[in-house]
């Protein structure tokens, strides 16, 4: 959704709807890692399945936090306590 969003220059109401869009996929990205980790603890997924998971949430965090930062510094922005 936030990649959909096009931002012309100034229009800050659209920055911050694509910004809105980041950090609920960022959220989303923490819940997936948290689930993941409570069905590997449950058994219902292997250890190696959690690895393979959490390496790839990991990955998507890693650019989602670069994205978001990039689009704070165009759009402008204060920057979260975390970095992104």
């Amino acid at each position: 959704m936030a990649n959909e969003t096009f931002v012309s220059a100034g229009d800050m109401r659209s920055a911050a709807m694509r910004m809105s869009y980041q950090r609920t996929a960022m959220s989303r990205l923490k819940l997936l890692s948290y689930m993941s980790e409570l069905a590997m603890k449950q058994g219902c997924i292997l250890p190696t399945q959690y690895e393979q998971i959490t390496k790839q949430v990991y990955d998507a965090e890693n650019m989602l936090g670069a994205w978001m930062n990039s689009d704070k510094r165009r759009y402008g922005g204060k920057q979260d306590n975390d970095g992104r």
